[in-house]
């Protein structure tokens, strides 16, 4: 065999090869994007892990009611889905919360509150009086979920004796910041499980949609 002809035969047997590592490496990633679009995720969504929500008070004590309700936000944030090097506010729903008060000047009062990432909140979560929550929502555009303040599950005990003795949210708060929790805490609280119990189906809040239904369904009242 010539020197031209050995040269061709062993280019057609590496183009073989090559085909045939290239068969053996696409058969794992076309099974992993069918189990991906089995379970209704797009290779982007997979990764998601992480949103933004802007804690807005509103009403003539604003400042006071949004740092009572940041802590009993705040405290929901740690109880599930926690690991090491936390690099946000803590978790809701699986995924990493971060949290952008307003009124800003409230964040002050809380010198561990991770700063925000960029791109600006996914959604609102509005705390306050309904009259000012009613008004606020108007000026909201309605291309953003807003999180309207629910009501509070009568199951759920947050002041008295018998909600420090239940070892429940009223126990972890007192813990936590050494005083009872106020209304607007266990309101903060309640915003923040209802994002827990909206979001950890969905594994993202890309989906506004599911996300406003699922903040309606929410409105009456969950048990803690």
């Amino acid at each position: 065999m010539d020197f031209n002809g050995a040269c061709n035969g062993r280019n057609e047997q590496q183009e073989m090869t090559m085909r045939q590592s290239s068969r053996f490496v696409s058969r794992p990633i076309a099974a992993l994007l069918a189990a991906l679009s089995f379970l209704g995720l797009t290779p982007g969504a997979a990764y998601a892990h992480e949103f933004v929500v802007e804690l807005r008070a509103v009403g003539d004590a604003r400042a006071q009611i949004l740092t009572e309700a940041l802590r009993g936000f705040l405290l929901a944030t740690t109880e599930r889905d926690g690991h090491a090097n936390e690099a946000s506010n803590g978790h809701l729903g699986g995924l990493d919360v971060y949290i952008a008060p307003r009124p800003t000047q409230v964040a002050a009062r809380f010198p561990d509150l991770r700063p925000v990432p960029p791109g600006g909140a996914d959604f609102i979560a509005v705390i306050g009086a309904a009259q000012d929550v009613a008004a606020e929502a108007e000026t909201i555009g309605d291309d953003t979920v807003v999180l309207r303040p629910g009501r509070l599950h009568d199951a759920n005990r947050w002041a008295g004796d018998e909600a420090l003795d239940a070892q429940g949210f009223a126990a972890r708060y007192l813990a936590a910041y050494g005083q009872p929790a106020s209304e607007w805490a266990a309101r903060g609280y309640n915003a923040a499980r209802r994002i827990d119990d909206a979001v950890r189906p969905l594994g993202g809040v890309d989906d506004h949609a599911a996300l406003a239904r699922a903040f309606a369904d929410s409105a009456a009242g969950i048990r803690w």
